[in-house]
């Protein structure tokens, strides 16, 4: 179990976001300790958006369903909701950081509840089910996690954006640390995450509304970007 107030302290001489303000709330509330699901590291904060923002996500979902939405459509407004959130207490507006990660966990979080009551002929053994065993409901397999988490969950893979006070300090913080991610263990996990993948749909919904304007480029802040040139 991590030690939330030991990862706290070295985050602060440490971690990437070690000379950056964090304003208005992040002196007050704590960065969130980093766990390890399956071959993936992430906050856990990531937990909290796949079980509280991935509900809302599908309440969005089915209101703009029952509304007339195609289901292309449907899709896209839950992920509208998850960035405005993200635009405002959520991330910028708090902290000055758009988690692309958070997006990720919320999409993932409505799949799975998605697929509880989704059918399909034939059925898919890969999507949980809540069925009906016995007289009681079970989920068939049972709930597993780790079948949920993706390597999009890591903001060290997929990269936040930060508005224009918190961003030179990260920046600053990511060159210091380019020599790190060149380590061998670094690049093999970046190579199992390549393989592994995260959700195409998901990503080309975002990559939309991004070309559009409607959410930030983080692009400037990928290790590829901030170390290019770097020896």
């Amino acid at each position: 179990e991590p030690d939330s107030s030991a990862d706290a302290a070295a985050a602060r001489t440490e971690g990437t976001y070690r000379a950056a303000p964090l304003l208005p709330v992040g002196w007050i509330v704590p960065l969130d300790p980093a766990v390890r699901v399956g071959d993936v590291l992430f906050g856990t904060d990531k937990l909290g958006h796949f079980f509280t923002n991935g509900p809302r996500y599908l309440d969005v979902f089915v209101a703009a369903r029952a509304a007339g939405a195609t289901v292309d459509a449907a899709e896209i407004a839950a992920v509208r909701f998850g960035v405005e959130q993200e635009r405002g207490w959520l991330g910028i507006a708090a902290a000055g950081i758009f988690s692309y990660g958070d997006l990720q966990a919320n999409w993932r979080g409505m799949v799975f509840l998605r697929d509880l009551c989704a059918t399909s002929s034939p059925p898919t053994a890969a999507s949980p089910k809540l069925l009906r065993v016995n007289g009681a409901w079970a989920l068939t397999p049972a709930f597993d996690i780790a079948a949920c988490v993706d390597p999009c969950w890591d903001e060290a893979w997929v990269p936040s954006a930060y508005d224009d006070v918190e961003g030179p300090a990260v920046q600053l913080a990511l060159r210091s640390m380019c020599p790190v991610w060149r380590q061998p263990p670094v690049v093999e996990r970046w190579q199992r995450y390549g393989a592994l993948g995260c959700s195409p749909r998901h990503a080309s919904i975002v990559s939309a509304l991004v070309r559009a304007g409607d959410a930030p480029d983080a692009r400037r802040f990928a290790l590829s970007s901030v170390c290019a040139g770097q020896p």
